[in-house]
């Protein structure tokens, strides 16, 4: 982050970068391995049958790699959350530090939504509903 804040002197355009470059290996690499994963039997169907270069790109190799490509996508947008965080704190300004950017949203989330299950609508789990009622004064709730 600091040799890209110091390269291209924007702080946003440097965090963006810096997002950039972090999350795109494992989309990539994930990518080059479902390709290279693909059944040779596959191929040899399409080669026999005459398959043009684009139609078994699309038809043959994609839906064979789609699952590793997904899961290297899934993984590149976790990576690309953790460095949004710590690309606000290094940038300054609006952001963490002033509780607009993302941190701040987290940091403003109620605590059992933090540490919950990701259904919506639920609670996580140790959540006590009594001591929320008492705490808040909940109607319909007896504590």
């Amino acid at each position: 982050m600091p040799l890209a804040l110091y390269s291209l002197k924007d702080s946003s355009i440097s965090g963006i970068f810096v997002i950039f470059i972090c999350s795109i290996w494992p989309m990539l690499i994930n990518t080059a391995f479902g390709v290279a994963s693909v059944r040779r039997d596959w191929l040899n169907v399409a080669l026999t049958l005459e398959v043009n270069p684009m139609r078994k790109a699309f038809l043959v190799i994609l839906p064979a790699a789609a699952p590793t490509i997904v899961t290297g996508m899934r993984i590149s947008m976790g990576i690309a959350w953790l460095v949004i965080v710590a690309a606000e704190m290094l940038v300054g300004g609006t952001g963490i530090v002033t509780s607009s950017g993302m941190s701040g949203i987290i940091s403003r989330c109620p605590t059992h939504l933090r540490r919950g299950d990701d259904r919506p609508g639920r609670h996580g789990p140790g959540y006590d509903f009594r001591r929320a009622a008492k705490a808040r004064h909940l109607p319909g709730m007896k504590s």
